[in-house]
């Protein structure tokens, strides 16, 4: 992990926005940063910085360990560092365990359905929470297949309940990219059906 480290070092080090880790190890040939390297590089940040302050702020998790979660909100205070899960599967463990939120392609095409497991679990609604992100992990998966399939999606549910005119048409993904085929396109609309009734009713 040690060229990981550097790297993170040097952005940090050079940029003048603050910086956000993202952990994905299934776009990065397996390459899975552990929380004690991301610990390292949150300290290290603040070290080499005049004013004590880390200019590493969070990390997106799309790694899916909501142990990671927990060892990082062990060891780094939520004052200095957000910790984000990176699909809204396991946003109340994450939140259990820890976590700020998440940032999830699925609220891309759910917004208010995953705002909704979010505000439910704040309110100490856990049951609620539960239950509703029960329902929206079934419909997770073809945001999971990449992004093609999460754009039309979008196109089929938040788009069009955002009134986005021929939301098909201009969020079909640019090349290299194809869209989905038809069998994946029906995957869509049959998997998520009933989150796109939830997201209805949310909308409302």
């Amino acid at each position: 992990m040690a060229v990981v480290k550097r790297f993170f070092s040097q952005v940090a080090a050079k940029s003048p926005l603050p910086v956000v880790i993202y952990n994905f190890p299934g776009v990065c040939n397996g390459v899975d940063i552990d929380s004690e390297t991301i610990t390292a590089i949150v300290r290290e940040s603040a070290a080499a910085n005049p004013s004590g302050v880390s200019n590493v702020v969070g990390v997106k998790l799309t790694c899916a360990s909501v142990g990671k979660i927990t060892r990082l909100a062990a060891t780094l205070s939520p004052d200095e560092f957000s910790t984000y899960g990176g699909q809204i599967d396991f946003l109340v463990g994450g939140l259990a365990a820890g976590s700020a939120g998440a940032i999830g392609a699925f609220a891309n095409v759910f917004p208010r359905l995953s705002a909704e497991i979010y505000k439910l679990y704040k309110a100490g609604k856990i049951d609620e929470a539960v239950r509703l992100q029960q329902r929206a992990a079934l419909a997770e998966s073809p945001c999971k297949s990449g992004i093609a399939s999460t754009k039309f999606a979008v196109s089929v549910y938040s788009g069009r309940l955002a009134g986005i005119a021929g939301a098909e048409e201009k969020l079909r993904p640019r090349h290299p990219y194809e869209e989905p085929a038809e069998p994946a396109k029906k995957a869509v609309r049959e998997v998520m059906a009933e989150a796109g009734k939830l997201e209805e009713q949310l909308w409302a």
